[in-house]
Order: structure tokens, then C-alpha cells, then sequence
């Protein structure tokens, strides 16, 4: 394959995931405005289109110390009752589970996505996918996924 095919596939699939990921941080900044049941259905849309998205981030050959982090503040989310839960982190091994919050959860997505778009709005496209694949395949990705086990228990169920 030819190298400008291969850049513009990168580059698409970075925008895409940067679509997907401006979506789930409109949704928490704007998370007061939606009734309970549309907040429920939202985000389990949302991550799970964001959480697919990821899957399809681009290799870089960037290195983890050649990304500078970036400071800003986290909106605040209250998910009243639905707010803690148990989970089990090791699926191969038996421990017992350990309580765990949906608001942390869907806090830390927040972070790790929304500073990969401060550096894609920057001009560090190449830093901001590395960050956005990094931290799916590290932190972000398991937060993603106990949020929608969650969010999906929640779906029709009174709490």
C-alpha cells in the first residue's frame, strides 16, 4: 500500500474516533440538561459507539514521555442511586468484588478522552491518537466497559 493511502487512513479513523469522543464529552458537559431514563440510554450509546470507535484507533510510534499532560477540570456527574456497584476485575480468577463508582468511571472516560481532543484541536493529531489508543488499551477501556455492564443492568430496571 501506498504511504499517502495508509496517512489518509489514519487520519480518517482518528477523526472518526475524535467524533465519537467530542459526542460522549458533549453529553457529560452537558449531562444536568437530560431526564434520568435519557441519561441512561445516552450513555450506553455513547460509550458503546466510543468503545467501538477505539477499537479501530491506528498504531503510533510515539513514546508515552513524549506526551505532555494537560490540566482541566471535570464536570460534575450524579448518577443518584446508580451511582455504585460491584465489580470483579480479574474474570479468570476468583476474588471477591469490590465496590466501584459509575461517576468515577464515566469521570476517568472523560479525562483520558477529552485530553486527547485538546491535542488533536492543537495540531498534535499524531499525539492525541497515540493518547486516545494508549489509554483505551490501559485505563479507559475497562472504565468503558464496567460503565455499560452497568448502564445496561439500568435499562429498564426501576432504581
Amino acid at each position: 500500500m501506498k504511504a499517502g493511502y495508509l496517512e489518509k487512513m489514519y487520519v480518517k479513523e482518528a477523526e472518526a474516533f475524535l467524533n465519537k469522543a467530542s459526542e460522549y464529552c458533549h453529553l457529560i458537559e452537558n449531562f444536568s440538561v437530560f431526564s434520568e431514563s435519557d441519561k441512561v440510554i445516552n450513555l450506553l450509546k455513547t460509550i458503546s459507539s466510543l468503545y467501538a470507535a477505539a477499537l479501530t484507533l491506528p498504531e503510533s510510534n510515539l513514546a508515552e514521555e513524549e506526551i505532555t499532560a494537560l490540566d482541566f477540570a471535570l464536570p460534575d456527574i450524579n448518577l443518584g442511586d446508580m451511582a455504585n456497584y460491584w465489580a470483579l476485575f480479574d474474570p479468570y480468577t476468583y476474588e471477591e468484588p469490590v465496590a466501584c463508582s459509575l461517576n468515577d468511571d464515566l469521570q476517568d472516560i472523560y479525562r483520558d478522552v477529552k485530553e486527547g481532543i485538546l491535542l488533536f484541536q492543537n495540531y498534535r493529531k499524531s499525539e492525541a491518537t497515540w493518547h486516545w489508543k494508549f489509554t483505551f488499551e490501559s485505563h479507559w477501556g475497562q472504565h468503558a466497559l464496567q460503565a455499560m455492564r452497568v448502564l445496561h443492568g439500568a435499562v429498564g430496571a426501576e432504581r
